[in-house]
């Protein structure tokens, strides 16, 4: 993890869920300072974080919202922060944002995005000259 790393690109909400007095909270807790700090807040003012506290929440729950639109939980009893930061990761890339993002420009419409592409067909061979 030498290289730099924004936990909140591509996200439109984190909410985390606990009861922060319960002994299974502690990696949820080491994990809320990257995503509060004052860099993560500038590099993605757009991603809002809240916090749902208290004893109803048995197993403490980190409610992820992609630009997207999907929602995804991730509990975190089990867990290490790295495997946290790791878990958040590879939902993003499994997510292919960045294709979807590409897709939503003014220009496209809906008949652009649901249009199959044309390939030409590969014969394999310069035969056909």
């Amino acid at each position: 993890m030498k290289d730099k790393l924004n936990l909140l690109s591509k996200l439109k909400s984190v909410v985390y869920k606990f009861d922060p007095l319960d002994s299974k909270s502690r990696s949820i807790r080491s994990f809320i300072p990257l995503t509060t700090c004052k860099r993560s807040r500038q590099l993605a003012p757009e991603c809002k974080v809240s916090f749902e506290l208290g004893p109803q929440f048995s197993s403490p729950l980190i409610d992820i919202k992609f630009v997207n639109g999907v929602e995804k939980s991730i509990k975190t009893e089990t867990l290490e922060l790295m495997s946290i930061v790791e878990s958040i990761e590879l939902l993003k890339k499994g997510m292919r944002i960045e294709e979807i993002e590409k897709m939503k420009t003014v220009e496209t419409t809906l008949q652009d995005i649901l249009q199959p592409v044309n390939k030409k067909k590969d014969t394999g061979a310069k035969a056909n000259r």
